[in-house]
């Protein structure tokens, strides 16, 4: 019987360069517009529609990658990526200044005068960069991987089977031990389930997230403002980590801008 190769294979696009405000920059930058897709093949022939999974935007600066909004600007591919940001903004992003105009001087009142900032300019400041980094953070969850606790995990309780398998008839207490072996892998794989999201948020994320709101410097009241619509939402990150816990994290790594 002849062997059918089949299944998924990624079908990405990259649809061109556009301007946008980076939170991470804290600036607008050039961003590269990629549509991430899959599409069901056949012996790695493509057929039928791609299943697009999500669009994204990186910064070409630091790499910082958001969902992008194809509503307010439309990528360009023939833009050279390290060229002059304000030929990319007239061709991309016309009219990015009436969205961004009220961020870019709260922006300069930051780096200037932290202490002239008006409150509504202090919660934009840090309700923006915490919804960007929400995000952010789903997409980096996904392209993580399972972790290698539940690897390690899959792989004792397959070795255990095997070999509780192959020993069943002739040597049933080899069996029923190999079978014992596996628990630890099952144990593994729960608690890598359990845990991979805070692990990963706690490691990668909170760095990233730091940089994000390091400079204002912000109060617990002032972060769970923000994170209000996460709650209602029920955003990954707001079941991972409180408020408390991101400013009790800051503080315990200031935030350094150099």
């Amino acid at each position: 019987m002849p062997i059918v190769i089949y299944g998924q294979k990624k079908a990405d696009k990259e649809l061109g360069y556009a301007a946008d405000f980076c939170p991470m920059c804290r600036n607008i930058t050039i961003f590269k517009v990629t549509e991430y897709a899959t599409v069901f093949h056949i012996y790695y022939i493509g057929l039928g529609g791609r299943n697009i999974s999500a669009t994204l935007a990186k910064c070409t600066a630091c790499g910082f990658a958001m969902p992008a909004d194809l509503n307010r600007y439309s990528p360009a591919v023939e833009i050279d990526p390290t060229g002059n940001i304000e030929k990319v903004i007239v061709q991309t992003y016309p009219n990015i200044a009436e969205h961004f105009g009220a961020r870019a001087i709260a922006e300069k009142k930051l780096r200037e005068n932290p202490g002239s900032l008006s409150q509504d300019e202090r919660r934009a400041l840090i309700s923006q960069p915490i919804h960007a980094f929400s995000m952010w953070f789903d997409n980096a969850v996904k392209k993580a991987g399972i972790g290698a606790s539940i690897v390690l995990g899959i792989i004792l309780v397959t070795i255990s089977f095997i070999v509780a398998m192959a020993m069943l008839g002739s040597e049933p207490e080899i069996s029923v031990g190999a079978g014992v072996f596996g628990l630890p892998g099952i144990a593994l794989i729960v608690y890598g389930a359990l845990n991979i999201k805070k692990r990963f948020l706690m490691k990668t994320g909170m760095p990233v997230l730091r940089k994000l709101l390091g400079p204002v410097n912000p109060e617990v009241n002032e972060v769970e403002e923000a994170m209000g619509v996460l709650y209602k939402n029920k955003a990954k990150l707001a079941k991972l980590v409180t408020s408390n816990e991101i400013v009790g994290y800051m503080k315990a790594n200031p935030f350094n801008k150099s």
